[in-house]
């Protein structure tokens, strides 16, 4: 719980940006959700480990939010202590040719870009999805065939007991859309490895893939990308198609007629509006294939399940 003697406890030792009753709504985009009791923008490392042991003494709870591009926050907002890393960690470090080493809140657009200008190859499959380093670590980002956890050498994340600790690729268990670092780890910074190859060569494999991301998703509207994983030998897209999902809406979300993995929000959605369109969508699917879609994107709010 979020004290008034935490949150002053907070604006004294803390140097970076604070904002009380923040609109969840403009940070995530699906453009939906409730009021954040608190969100910090911490300055550098040592505001983040300050506002950690900050949380924990007084029992309080955080949560880690980068571009809002894999979430829902629910209409009743967050009683957690909001972290954003997208302010201030955004810096890119050289470490050799090929090793770069970025910090959690640089943006996937960023990185890339950076990866063109250099002649580094590896994260071109990525363009065009609206997230974070730190996000993609995460939520182990992939596409076309390419996942994160190809590329990275080491992690370098606060644990829950506060520590700053490194972790090495072969010490992350990765899985399909996820991983398994410690529950509750902020994720401050990775290391990459990359191939060398000409700058032309890498931006024009990028354009492939941009054009291929325009042509099947419905890039430009509110959403929050894939909303379900695809199950084991299936196309989650195909089954919710088959479902007879396609254009299906409630209230102002709507099951993209360009890609029935995307739900969009065409402006007057509520987080209710995509929650209760995506339980609708599991049922269906479950009573006709007998098959559990699970969710890629995460909901976060006062009950996190669905």
């Amino acid at each position: 719980m979020i004290t008034p003697e935490l949150v002053r406890r907070i604006k004294e030792k803390i140097r970076g940006e604070i904002y009380e009753s923040y609109p969840m709504h403009k940070r995530t985009t699906f453009k939906v959700g409730g009021v954040a009791d608190l969100l910090v923008s911490p300055f550098d490392i040592n505001d983040l480990l300050n506002l950690v042991t900050l949380i924990k003494e007084f029992n309080a709870t955080y949560i880690v939010v980068g571009a809002g591009s894999n979430i829902i926050v629910k209409d009743e907002g967050l009683r957690d202590v909001v972290i954003d890393l997208t302010k201030n960690f955004t810096n890119i470090i050289k470490e050799n040719e090929t090793f770069i080493r970025f910090e959690a809140g640089v943006m996937l657009s960023k990185a890339i870009s950076y990866c063109i200008k250099h002649g580094l190859s590896g994260l071109e499959p990525l363009i065009m999805v609206p997230g974070t380093i730190g996000g993609a670590i995460f939520m182990n980002a992939g596409a076309y065939g390419m996942e994160i956890k190809d590329l990275i050498k080491d992690v370098t994340l606060i644990i829950p007991d506060g520590r700053l600790v490194k972790y090495k690729k072969e010490d992350i268990g990765y899985k399909y859309r996820g991983q398994f670092l410690p529950k509750g780890a902020i994720i401050v910074d990775a290391s990459f490895s990359f191939i060398s190859d000409k700058a032309q060569d890498i931006f024009e494999r990028t354009e492939k893939y941009k054009k291929m991301r325009l042509k099947t998703q419905p890039i430009g509207q509110p959403s929050a990308g894939s909303v379900f994983k695809n199950p084991p030998g299936y196309k989650a897209w195909q089954l919710i198609d088959e479902a007879g999902f396609r254009g299906y809406r409630i209230g102002g979300a709507v099951v993209s007629p360009k890609h029935t993995n995307f739900i969009i929000n065409e402006g007057s959605a509520k987080a209710k509006d995509i929650i209760d369109l995506i339980k609708t969508i599991q049922s269906v699917v479950k009573k006709k294939k007998n098959i559990d879609l699970e969710l890629e994107i995460k909901i976060i709010g006062n009950k996190n399940e669905i």
